[in-house]
Order: structure tokens, then C-alpha cells, then sequence
């Protein structure tokens, strides 16, 4: 699965996990295919759910955030028509598309004249797994990727989002922590605990200057 990480500004001041704004279907996305009410550090991990050719230019793209420890322990497998498959599962769980909508734009090229339901189905559940173990929210959260019918309102999706939001951290040398952690006016034993969100945004913006 394709992945990028952005090293330009936050979509915003960390805190406290915005509550998402109602269904996914309702979610704007940034021009890279990011939900824009999901606050980001520099240095975030996305993974690339779908980027789906329209034809005329036009490109629709779904990223997502993901998981480093998790994608670790991932089987690594990439299935023949994992991009379809990927696309099958994201058009179904976050734009909401129904099975028949799904049936005719996440096709292979082997698929012949027409694709069933059943096979809509069947492709669904094979990209929720593979989103599963690739480490991709909200896949990653439940079992086999299996997810609750509002999915967005569970707190195991929400506790996994603030694991991610202070994700890029972790990966910093502790020395430059430490360094941090004392200009942002946060006690170096903190380092011992947990990192919340709303300390994150204040090393980073010590490790900026600003």
C-alpha cells in the first residue's frame, strides 16, 4: 500500500479529539484525500486507501492515518487486485456507497460482462482485512477489520485516533524529547508516562521555535 508522510504545517493545534463530524459521507477531504477534520502533526503516517482514475483528469483519492506498530505486525501480503479491493472496502465504509454502486466501479480486469452483489460483498470484506493488517484507521481498530455499522462513534476508532496523533514523537530521538519537553515547560519525568495530545503540541511547537 502506497504511504506518504507531510513534512509542511498540522491541519491544526492539537487537543482533545475532535469528534467526527457525523457520517463519513458528510467529511471533506484535502487535496490529498484527507479528512480535514482530523488533526495531524508534521510527520504523520497516511496510508493511500484508494486513488481512483475518473478519466478527463479527474482523480478521486482516499488517505487515511495509520499505524506504524501496527502495520509492523501486518502479514505484508498484497493480494492480486489489491487496489480494487482497497477501493471496494473504502467506497463502502467511508463514502457509504451501496453493494450495487460498488459492483460497477470496483471491478478487475477479469471480472468479464457483470459483477453480483455477492462479489461486492466478497471484495469489501477481503479490503477490510487487508486494510486491517496494513494499519489503516478505522480498519485496523476492530477485528479482521470488521466494522460496527457507525463506526466513528466507537471509542476504540477515537482512542485510536489520538495513538496516532501523538505517533510521530515517539519516533524522535529522546534527547531531543527531553530537549523539548524542558522549553515547553513540561516535567522530563512526564517522558516516563503516556504523551497526551495536547503535550505533543507543545513540544512540537518548542522544536519549532515558536
Amino acid at each position: 500500500m502506497a504511504t506518504r508522510e507531510r513534512h509542511h504545517g498540522s491541519n491544526g493545534s492539537l487537543g482533545p479529539t475532535l469528534p467526527p463530524p457525523g457520517s463519513p459521507a458528510n467529511w471533506n477531504l484535502d487535496l490529498d484525500g484527507r479528512p480535514r477534520w482530523i488533526r495531524a502533526l508534521p510527520g504523520s503516517s497516511w496510508a493511500t486507501v484508494f486513488e481512483w482514475e475518473l478519466g478527463f483528469g479527474h482523480v478521486l483519492r482516499l488517505e487515511m492515518p495509520m499505524l506504524l506498530h501496527a502495520a509492523a505486525n501486518g502479514n505484508g501480503r498484497s493480494p492480486v487486485g489489491s487496489d480494487t479491493i482497497r477501493r471496494a472496502a473504502g467506497l463502502r465504509d467511508v463514502c457509504r456507497c451501496n453493494y450495487e454502486y460498488i459492483a460497477r466501479h470496483a471491478r478487475m480486469p477479469a471480472d468479464g460482462r457483470g459483477v453480483g452483489r455477492d462479489v461486492a460483498k466478497r471484495r469489501v470484506r477481503e479490503g477490510r482485512r487487508m486494510l486491517h493488517f496494513s494499519g489503516v484507521l478505522p480498519w485496523v481498530t476492530f477485528e479482521e477489520g470488521r466494522l460496527p455499522k457507525r463506526w466513528w462513534r466507537e471509542r476504540a476508532f477515537v482512542d485510536a485516533l489520538e495513538e496516532w496523533q501523538y505517533q510521530p514523537l515517539q519516533e524522535l530521538p529522546l534527547n531531543v524529547i527531553r530537549i523539548a519537553t524542558r522549553v515547553a515547560g513540561l516535567a522530563v519525568g512526564r517522558l516516563q508516562q503516556e504523551v497526551r495530545p495536547a503535550q505533543v503540541s507543545r513540544v512540537w511547537r518548542a522544536l519549532a521555535g515558536s
